[in-house]
């Protein structure tokens, strides 16, 4: 039989990355695009962001049933109305589950509801994704000290997953922007979407260097040193980590110096910005498993 444990690190997968396009493509939709490519994007994201709020809203709901049947041990504890309702109350792992799942669903159904010109509820939705994808700050690794430490610990790993989903999150936006140049709309379109990935790149230059220094005092307050200890798992993992973050931002770098000025030739900006959110996807799919491990 599957452990609980597996299948909390799957749970944990979907959450960030459902969590990360929520928030970050929501969010650079909203405040990037222009007007003459804004209405077109969001038709263009409109399937992904509803998919990736359903995933979001069960994945919540069924990691709060798998905690329950991981803390009890039995998995027939995971539909136990009498279970759940004593471990979401009476536990803080609980606690912390059952509102990031009310956030998660929140912000579904905004996401869901958000049709045509209904704005303020997408800006709602991607909201509520930031604070669900926050809420992971007050468990795991980020509450693992005492205070004062554990304070500047949270901080720290709120700013680090925030710039780090907006920035994996908003590649998916850019993507279909830079869709929208290869299919070769009118020219305000075209344009407009030349414009908004201009657009990111301050946003995105000031996502990396705070994910950058964010990272590393994490890093230092969780391990004290580099993850250069091959013999450890979590810092193998952590190392990796890095190292993917490392080639996404010169994917980046590319993509602004080199392949937007030749946008007359937009296969191979499409194909870059892909390459850089499988690596995104790749690492939401490490931290959800590191961040399971004892962290030596």
């Amino acid at each position: 039989m599957i452990e609980p444990e597996t299948v909390i690190i799957c749970l944990r997968a979907a959450m960030l990355g459902a969590g990360a396009v929520c928030f970050g493509a929501g969010s650079a939709a909203l405040l990037l695009a222009p007007p003459q490519v804004a209405s077109v994007l969001r038709a263009y994201l409109q399937p992904v962001l509803r998919g990736a709020a359903g995933v979001l809203a069960v994945a919540a709901l069924v990691s709060l049933a798998v905690q329950t049947a991981d803390a009890s041990e039995d998995w027939s504890q995971a539909i136990s109305p009498s279970a759940l309702f004593m471990f979401a109350t009476t536990t803080h792992a609980g606690r912390t589950s059952s509102a990031r799942a009310l956030l998660a669903v929140v912000s579904a159904l905004c996401i869901l509801l958000a049709r045509g010109n209904r704005i303020a509820l997408l800006r709602l939705g991607s909201l509520t994704a930031g604070l669900f994808l926050a809420s992971f700050a007050f468990s795991g690794h980020a509450a693992m000290h005492d205070e004062p430490t554990r304070t500047l610990q949270e901080a720290n790993h709120i700013a680090h997953v925030l710039s780090g989903t907006f920035w994996t999150g908003a590649l998916v936006a850019l993507f279909c922007a830079a869709i929208i140049l290869l299919r070769r709309p009118s020219g305000d379109q075209v344009e407009g979407a030349e414009l908004m990935l201009r657009r990111f790149s301050p946003a995105g230059v000031t996502a990396v260097v705070i994910v950058g220094l964010t990272g590393a005092l994490n890093t230092w307050l969780i391990l004290g040193r580099a993850p250069l200890d091959r013999g450890s798992i979590y810092q193998l993992l952590l190392a990796a980590k890095i190292a993917a973050v490392a080639v996404m931002l010169g994917l980046a770098l590319a993509n602004r110096f080199y392949f937007l000025p030749r946008a007359t030739r937009p296969a191979a900006l499409v194909a870059s910005i892909a390459i850089e959110c499988a690596l995104g996807a790749l690492v939401i799919a490490l931290v959800a498993v590191f961040g399971t491990l004892e962290p030596v």
